[in-house]
């Protein structure tokens, strides 16, 4: 499968249950309307990959939403 742009990745933390139907998305329609992928990530999966970002991933990242996204003048850095 060939890999998929970063921005067309959704990471979704944890899986739904049964009881929560206040927050539950059908993410095969949004798949197929947005053409976008979820990732079913775990917590301890997140740590692992939060681990292993560097300042320059980091650094990297916020470029590349600011090229591709109109982002408010009045949105800080830190944000």
């Amino acid at each position: 499968m060939p890999r998929r742009h970063a921005l067309e990745r959704v990471g979704v933390l944890g899986h739904y249950y049964c009881g929560m139907l206040d927050v539950y998305s059908d993410l095969t329609q949004q798949s197929s309307v947005f053409g976008n992928h979820f990732e079913l990530v775990e917590m301890c999966e997140l740590n692992e990959l939060r681990k292993a970002v560097t300042e320059d991933g980091v650094r990297a990242k916020v470029e590349q939403l600011r090229r591709e996204f109109d982002v408010a003048p009045e949105c800080e850095p830190s944000e």
